[in-house]
């Protein structure tokens, strides 16, 4: 989600994270006639092993649903997204990110 706001102290990241973002969009408009569809997933904080012990800091106190996202949240937009569902999604950058951006 940092591809789309800045955060302070993380500028090598948000630059990272952005390049990203224009790379879908461009790979969306160069792949598009041969009926490639390029998409992005932009999460929040996401629970996984390696952070389960933490406490809930980070981006949690400014995620409106207060908590980091179950992996299964995620992977049920990347479901999405590869299926035809999603048949006319192209060059989107897909935000799941618990509200954070909503502020």
């Amino acid at each position: 989600m940092f591809g789309v706001v800045g955060a302070i102290g993380y500028v090598a990241y948000c630059a990272s994270e952005a390049a990203l973002i224009a790379l879908t969009k461009t790979a969306a408009l160069e792949f598009a006639a041969d009926g490639n569809r390029v998409n992005a997933i932009c999460p929040g904080g996401v629970s996984t092993p390696m952070n389960e012990h933490e406490r809930e800091g980070g981006v949690i106190p400014q995620t409106s649903l207060g908590r980091r996202a179950h992996v299964t949240e995620i992977s049920s937009t990347v479901a999405f997204l590869a299926s035809d569902d999603a048949s006319f999604t192209t060059g989107t950058a897909m935000v799941i990110d618990g509200g954070f951006l909503a502020h």
